[in-house]
């Protein structure tokens, strides 16, 4: 068996047509999918200064440009 993810933004892919195209490209090659486990993100708006996400030994954090992402949990690995 093959175990892999896809991993996409809905807030900022759902609305375009090429996104569903793409989605529907694996659906021939796989007699069975299932869904195991999603991710949930809240974007508030809030200084990051003024925050803090805490987790025991979780933690990982993502700096692209000013923007920051901080994780409560493992990086996305094949389940």
């Amino acid at each position: 068996m093959n175990r892999g993810f896809i991993e996409f933004d809905p807030n900022k892919v759902a609305g375009d047509k090429r996104f569903w195209r793409l989605l529907k490209k694996p659906s021939p090659c796989l007699s069975h999918v299932t869904l195991k486990r999603f991710d949930l993100a809240f974007d508030m708006p809030i200084n990051r200064l003024d925050c803090r996400l805490s987790k025991d030994r979780c933690i990982y954090k993502s700096v692209i440009c000013t923007g920051i992402t901080e994780y409560l949990g493992v990086k996305n690995t094949p389940i």
